[in-house]
């Protein structure tokens, strides 16, 4: 036997918000209810992380040109057997992949602390 729809939520947003909710639950063929209850309650364990593509994107190009470079200096290296040559090039590469990590470990606490 199922519950009956006693139970209220309320919550308040701006005119322009509610217009956005009726415009989608519109275009799903639903009532602005049904919508809302069906989004709320579509992932209840899994929250929903929204990310901008175009920081991912040169994130992830950031992180490989930096990781092409050190690949490149330890090819090098294993040709050469120079270190002492190479030791400048070495942190360089190194330095630029720990950065580019950092900033990639960044966006994504920025993004987990958006929620």
């Amino acid at each position: 036997m199922s519950e009956g729809k006693a139970a209220r939520l309320n919550v308040r947003v701006t005119p322009a918000q509610h217009a956005e909710v009726a415009r989608r639950a519109a275009l799903a063929g639903l009532g602005v209810s049904e919508y809302v209850r069906r989004r709320a309650l579509s992932d209840a364990d899994a929250p929903q992380i929204v990310a901008d593509v175009a920081t991912l994107r040169a994130l992830h190009a950031n992180l490989k040109r930096a990781g092409g470079n050190l690949n490149q200096v330890a090819r090098e290296l294993s040709t050469r057997h120079r270190a002492d040559e190479l030791a400048p090039a070495i942190e360089s590469s190194a330095c630029a992949v720990a950065d580019a990590a950092a900033d990639v470990s960044g966006f994504i606490a920025s993004v987990e602390h958006s929620l």
